[in-house]
This record gives structure tokens, sequence and C-alpha cells, in this order.
């Protein structure tokens, strides 16, 4: 496949030659204190390209934090890792394997207890030197197989970013315990054939196949989607509250008996990935 780079101000045509300037003069060590003073660990091991990106990523939800009075989670930590060395002590891997990340909602229990931990998790690639600087690139020939719902560069990350704001939702909604159980429902082997054959005619038409892998995956594709959808192309602003539109709008019990007629089927299914129902 033949994919054409068009490097111009537009944000939606791919990464430009404005910010792979930025990305070559940025500052790690300001990027990971800046998330330190989020309560973000972070640790890029000199991955200009991961870390400006992730910054990026947590620019534009904490604009749409503030803008639009959101409580829109961010992860408990960001690393870059060799995914070959990387015991996860969890199957959830990213279908993508070692091409692209990897997000962990891990449920770690010790006795009673029960920790969920949101970190996002980066492939170091060593074996491919210079696939991050190509991953504008990448994310085309993805979009182009149908795989992610947009080019954007960002939406690799953002999709990652996704899963924790969706795990928050579920913690603040259910408690860790019945979050954790949900969880590891929805992405259970048994679940996840039961929900492709549910939606395989439903949202890879609007947010890529990697959609109808299982719940968690569905909405982190949605929203990675709104978010580049809805944002300024050249500031990254937000110019428009997503939130408040089906499928994320909180409903009240007179709207939930009109949702049942004006929602379509795609907003109906994510409004159930989103809220632990599936």
């Amino acid at each position: 496949m033949n994919i054409q780079r068009v490097d111009n101000i537009n944000f939606q045509a791919g990464m430009t030659a404005q910010m792979r300037q930025e990305i070559g003069h940025c500052d790690i060590n300001k990027i990971s204190k800046e998330f330190e003073r989020h309560n973000v660990q972070a640790d890029f091991k000199n991955n200009k390209v991961v870390a400006w990106c992730s910054l990026k990523c947590m620019q534009i939800i904490e604009a749409f934090n503030n803008k639009y009075g959101l409580n829109l989670a961010l992860p408990n930590g960001i690393f870059l890792e060799d995914f070959n060395k990387l015991d996860t002590g969890s199957d959830a891997k990213s279908t993508h394997g070692s091409h692209i990340t990897e997000l962990y909602t891990d449920q770690i229990k010790n006795s009673d207890e029960v920790t969920i931990e949101r970190k996002i998790f980066f492939n170091e690639h060593p074996e491919q030197n210079s696939f991050w600087d190509d991953i504008d690139t990448f994310s085309d020939y993805l979009y182009h197989l149908r795989f992610m719902p947009n080019d954007s560069f960002l939406c690799i990350f953002l999709h990652e970013f996704s899963h924790s704001i969706h795990m928050n939702h579920l913690i603040e909604k259910f408690g860790k315990q019945e979050a954790v159980e949900r969880h590891l429902k929805s992405i259970s082997s048994k679940a996840s054939d039961k929900f492709l054959g549910k939606t395989c005619t439903i949202l890879p038409q609007v947010i890529g196949d990697y959609s109808t892998r299982n719940s968690a995956e569905a909405v982190a594709c949605d929203l990675s989607d709104k978010f580049i959808k809805n944002i300024n192309p050249e500031t990254f602003a937000p110019e428009n509250n997503f939130m408040a539109l089906e499928p994320y709008r909180e409903l009240v019990f007179k709207d939930k008996l009109t949702n049942i007629f004006t929602a379509s089927p795609y907003e109906k299914a994510i409004r159930k990935c989103w809220d632990g129902k599936i």
C-alpha cells in the first residue's frame, strides 16, 4: 500500500514539519515533571515522540476538564518498555502486539484487597529504532486497513488514555470491586466472542475493526475518535463538549425513556460498553 504523507499546518493531515521541530526540541525532563505535577508517574526513556505526544494528550484531556467541568481521569503512570521483556501477568494484550502500545488496567488481588493499576505502557521497539519516528505513516496505514477510527498519529495515544478514562468511570459507577469484576468479564474470551457477534455490523463502519474486540476497546476507539474530531486542528483546544451528547451524557429517568427511541444502534452499543453493561 502506497501511503501518502502530507506535511502542512493542518493537524488532521498528519504530523506537520512544525510539530516535528517541536518534538526535536522538547525537554523530556520538563515533560516528565509536568506529568508528576498531575500525579502521573512517567518514564519515557529519552523517546521524544512518545513524551511529546503523551503530553499533548494530557493537555487535551485537561482542557476538556477545565472548559466543560468534566472529570476525565488521567492514568496513574506512563512508561516506555520493551514488550519482549515485560511480564504483565495478564493476557489482555493489544492485538497489535508489540507494534503500538499496551494499557494496563490490571487487577491485582492481595487477599481481599483489590488494586487497579491504570497505567499505560508504550513499546520501546528496540528492534525498530525508527518506529516512533514513523508513527504518522503507521497511523495512516492502520486507518487505511480500517483498524483504527481515524488517521491521526495522536489517536493511538488517546486510545490508551481513553482506557484510563473508562476504567475510572466504572470505578465511580460501581466501586472498585464490581468495576474489576465487570472489566474482567468483558475481556474474557467468551464475552469477547459474544461481543463480536453483536457489534460486527454496527461498530466497524464508524470506528474501525479493532472496536469489536471487546467493550473496553470499543469505548477506547470511540473516545479517541471523538477527542480528535472535537479539537481545533491547529491549537488542540476543545471546540465541542462531546461528553454532553450521546452516548456519554448522563441520563435522567425521562431521558432513558426517550433514548430508547432516539439513540442510534451505534450509540446504544457504545453506551452499554461505557456503562459496563456489556
